[in-house]
């Protein structure tokens, strides 16, 4: 069994109640947003990877669009096209 003056020293060992409780509620408070973020760099890499993917399609749709109509510009708001300007030999790509 402790002695008296062994269970007060050990009492003098703690925090205060009030700090307990704000340390508690400050580590709990900071592991919920680190969670979030987690959650946060899942849905980035998600909607990365369906950028991706829809640039791609974007890409074959205009090559198929290349394919039926030639060289041409696209009018995105009105479907209206024209032939894009020819490039000379000599012009480096842009």
């Amino acid at each position: 069994m402790k002695k008296v003056t062994d269970l007060v020293e050990e009492a003098t060992n703690l925090i205060e109640k009030e700090e307990l409780t704000k340390l508690q509620t400050l580590v709990g408070n900071y592991n919920a947003l680190q969670m979030k973020v987690g959650e946060l760099e899942v849905n980035k890499t998600d909607l990365l990877g369906n950028v991706f993917n829809i640039k791609n399609e974007l890409g074959k749709f205009q090559d198929e669009l290349k394919d039926k109509y030639g060289d041409i510009i696209i009018d995105i708001q009105s479907g209206e096209f024209k032939d894009a300007p020819k490039q000379d030999a000599n012009e480096p790509n842009s």
